[in-house]
């Protein structure tokens, strides 16, 4: 996900008044940055793999739809998600130096990463970028702003998606003591389910 204005699709574009320069140039320069760095810092190592449950951070939004596929309506096929019908895998890459040196984690978990509600006027990389934020911070990243320098550690801490489909981070069903309504407390609705996709993540890694 990025600013809107850059996507082939005329919805995505609609919601900010067509395509957006600025957005695109961003995109672009960033991507072809990070293929220039990788490249020029290619050196042997390993990536290690793992998987785990994270029953908290999502909830399926479509229960009545989802139970109109075949895995659930058959008895002879088995349905992978479990009783309440949503995937809570979370599957983990480590990468490594030959020499052990740790150089990066990325991770896949199915949930929007959309929690800000449309009251929010300005850019935020939501539930996922929090959960980044706070594993390169983890992992003893700084950066630049409140008066110092980014560090040049080089640790990189993705959080991707898989398979989202209906499952959603507000977890209006499922959450002990509710959960805030929109544009009620969006920072709380973000950091909570960033943290939490943190904290699995770091144990899986």
């Amino acid at each position: 996900g990025a600013a809107g204005g850059h996507s082939h699709h005329v919805l995505y574009n609609a919601t900010i008044g067509g395509f957006a320069w600025q957005t695109q140039d961003a995109l672009v320069h960033g991507i072809y940055m990070a293929i220039k760095k990788a490249h020029r810092n290619l050196a042997p190592g390993r990536i290690l793999m793992t998987e785990g449950k994270l029953e908290n951070a999502n909830e399926n939004r479509q229960a009545e739809g989802f139970l109109q596929n075949p895995e659930v309506a058959n008895p002879a096929l088995s349905n992978p998600f479990g009783k309440d019908n949503r995937d809570t895998t979370m599957f983990c890459l480590r990468f490594e130096h030959s020499n052990r040196r740790e150089i990066a984690m990325f991770n896949w978990f199915p949930v929007h990463g959309v929690s800000f509600s449309k009251q929010n006027r300005l850019l935020t990389g939501d539930n996922k970028g929090q959960a980044a934020y706070l594993f390169e911070q983890a992992k003893g990243a700084l950066y630049p702003g409140h008066g110092r320098y980014a560090s040049s550690s080089g640790f990189v801490a993705g959080f991707a998606n898989s398979n989202p489909g209906d499952l959603t981070a507000n977890l209006r069903n499922s959450e002990p003591g509710g959960w805030p309504e929109n544009g009620k407390d969006d920072e709380k609705r973000a950091t909570t389910i960033g943290r939490r996709q943190y904290e699995k993540a770091m144990s899986l890694y």
